[in-house]
């Protein structure tokens, strides 16, 4: 079971954290719109994790997600992969996963974060087991 952060998160104390997941955050929601999510993929993996940048996962969520209130259109899919990125520079593994399941005329996709076998995003307002598995990125 992923644990929870040691000490309480405190906003000033994260000010650095917030822009640099804000500025990630946009990033990523600009070059989706434009290109699909294999180059920023590409570079996440080509991205050399530094142990001494660790931080609690869960730091990393809590970000992402106060900076992706603010960014339009900051989808499950931008949000996972501004974790994983970030996941990837502290030198700690995780996957996104993407599921489908059927909708009124088609098909609906998730993307969640799995971290040691956890969801630490993506499951928040959503059953992620009405979803099937399509792939791990």
């Amino acid at each position: 079971m992923l644990q929870t952060a040691r000490h309480p998160i405190r906003r000033p104390r994260h000010i650095g954290l917030l822009l640099k997941c804000w500025v990630l955050v946009v990033i990523i929601r600009a070059t989706l719109s434009f290109r699909s999510y294999t180059p920023i993929l590409e570079r996440i993996k080509n991205t050399q994790g530094d142990p001494s940048n660790h931080r609690q996962p869960l730091h990393f969520v809590w970000a992402v997600k106060r900076v992706a209130r603010f960014v339009p259109k900051a989808t499950c899919l931008t949000q996972a992969l501004a974790v994983r990125w970030l996941m990837a520079r502290s030198a700690q593994d995780c996957s996104i996963r993407i599921g489908v399941t059927p909708e009124a005329g088609g098909i609906k996709a998730h993307a969640w974060v799995v971290y040691e076998g956890d969801v630490i995003i993506g499951a928040e307002n959503t059953d992620l087991s009405i979803y099937t598995p399509i792939t791990d990125l």
